[in-house]
C-alpha cells in the first residue's frame, strides 16, 4: 500500500467524475450508422406489421423502439457512476461500489446492443415470424455516442483501485500510554533523608517504602 498521495488522488478523482459524464452524455448520442427500421419496412421484408413510433431521437432503433427500457441504462449507469463518487469524496466506503456498478452497466449495456442484434433473427426463425437479412450477423455499434459508454466503462475501472479515503492516524488511548516519568538528567548523591528510586531514579524520602513517581515498592 502505498501512501497517500493528496495531488494524485485529486486527478483520479476528476478522471472518474469525467468518465461518468461521457457515459451520461452516451445516452443522448448516435450509437450507429445503420438504417432505421420502420413498420413499412418490416411488413415489406417479413409480411408482419408491427407498429414502431420513434420516441427517442437521436437513440438507435434498438432501444427506443424494441426494447425502450434499455434507452435509459447508459444514462442509469453514469449516474451511479458520479453518485458512487461523491459518496466516496464524503468518505463513504460503500461509493466504491456504486461506482463499479455503474462502470459494469456502461460495459454490459454496450455488450448487450450486440447480443440483441444476434438473438433478435433467432428468436423471430424459431417463433416463424419472419427472417431479416441484415441481422445475420453481429451488429457492432460504430458510432461515437457507443463509444462514450464502453470506453470509460473500461477505462474507470483501473482508477477505482487507486483511489482511497485520506489516511486517518488514530492516537492510543491515554489509558495504553506509559506516562512519562521525570527522571534526573544525573544522578549525584542525594541530599540527606533522600535516596533515589531504584526503578526510575526519581528522588523521594530516604524512609519511603514506595516511589511516589513510578510507584515501585522497596
Amino acid at each position: 500500500m502505498g501512501t497517500y498521495n493528496r495531488h494524485n488522488q485529486i486527478i483520479y478523482h476528476l478522471i472518474v467524475g469525467l468518465c461518468s459524464f461521457l457515459i451520461i452524455l452516451s445516452n443522448f448520442l448516435p450509437w450507429d450508422t445503420y438504417l432505421t427500421m420502420n413498420s413499412l419496412l418490416i411488413w415489406y421484408l417479413s409480411g408482419i406489421f408491427i407498429p414502431i413510433v420513434k420516441t427517442f431521437s437521436p437513440l438507435n432503433w434498438v432501444w427506443s423502439d424494441i426494447v425502450p427500457f434499455l434507452s435509459f441504462f447508459p444514462l442509469f449507469g453514469g449516474l451511479l457512476l458520479l453518485i458512487g463518487l461523491i459518496f466516496y469524496l464524503l468518505e463513504y466506503k460503500y461509493g466504491k461500489r456504486l461506482m463499479a456498478g455503474g462502470a459494469i452497466i456502461a460495459i454490459l449495456i454496450y455488450a448487450l446492443y450486440i447480443l440483441l442484434f444476434w438473438l433478435i433473427p433467432k428468436i423471430m426463425e424459431a417463433a416463424g415470424v419472419g427472417y431479416l437479412i441484415w441481422l445475420e450477423e453481429y451488429r457492432i455499434p460504430n458510432e461515437f455516442g457507443a463509444y462514450f459508454c464502453l470506453i470509460p466503462g473500461i477505462a474507470v475501472i483501473p482508477f477505482l483501485f487507486l483511489i482511497k479515503l485520506p489516511e486517518i492516524k488514530e492516537e492510543e488511548p491515554m489509558a495504553l500510554k506509559t506516562p512519562k516519568i521525570a527522571v534526573p538528567y544525573k544522578k549525584t548523591k542525594p541530599i540527606k533523608g533522600k535516596k533515589f528510586c531504584s526503578n526510575c531514579g526519581a528522588i523521594i524520602k530516604e524512609d519511603s517504602v514506595f516511589c511516589n513517581q513510578c510507584g515501585t515498592y522497596f
